[in-house]
C-alpha cells in the first residue's frame, strides 16, 4: 500500500497511521473471513519538501502499477488507485473519464475510495511547478531493478 499523507506533527502521523492500520486490517480480515495480525509493524516514511520530491511521489503511488506489470501498460490509470479522482494529469480536462488499465473499478470500492484535498501549499498546487503527470508516466526504477526486469 502506497500513501500519501499529510500530518501537522510526528504524534499525528503516528496516531492516523496506526488508526488507518488497524480500520484496514479489520475490514481485510472480515472479507477473507480470518482473525489475526495482518501488518508488520514497519513502514517507511519520507518527509518531502520540494515541489519535485512531492511530484515524484505521487508518480510514485499513481503509477506503481506500471513498474510491476508484466507486460507495459501504455495509457491508462490504475482501476485500484485513487488516480481516477486525481486532477493533475497533463492534458486531461477536470472531471474527464480516465482510461483505466487493468480491470474495471469495482463500484462496491468506491466507499473505501477517499481522498482528501491537500492542506500544504506543496501539495495542493506548489508540486505542479516541476509539471503535470503524464497519464503514461511510471515511476523511476534502479538500473538493478531493471535488469531484474529484464532476466524474468
Amino acid at each position: 500500500m502506497h500513501l500519501i499523507v499529510e500530518a501537522s506533527d510526528k504524534r499525528a502521523l503516528s496516531g492516523g497511521l496506526r488508526s488507518l492500520v488497524i480500520r484496514v486490517a479489520r475490514s481485510v480480515n472480515e472479507l477473507v473471513g480470518r482473525r489475526g495480525r495482518l501488518w508488520a509493524d514497519r513502514w517507511h516514511g519520507r518527509e518531502l519538501t520540494s515541489p519535485r520530491q512531492v511530484r515524484n511521489a505521487l508518480v510514485y503511488v499513481l503509477a506503481n502499477f506500471r513498474k510491476h506489470a508484466k507486460a507495459r501498460l501504455s495509457l491508462g490509470v490504475d482501476a485500484f488507485s485513487t488516480a481516477g479522482r486525481f486532477d493533475g494529469w497533463r492534458g486531461v480536462a477536470a472531471g474527464a473519464s480516465l482510461p483505466r488499465a487493468g480491470p474495471p473499478f469495482h463500484a462496491a470500492m468506491a466507499r473505501y475510495v477517499v481522498v482528501s484535498e491537500s492542506k500544504t501549499w506543496l501539495g495542493a498546487t506548489g508540486w505542479r511547478r516541476a509539471g503535470l503527470i503524464r497519464l503514461d508516466e511510471a515511476p523511476r526504477t534502479s538500473r538493478a531493478s531493471e535488469r531484474e526486469v529484464r532476466e524474468t
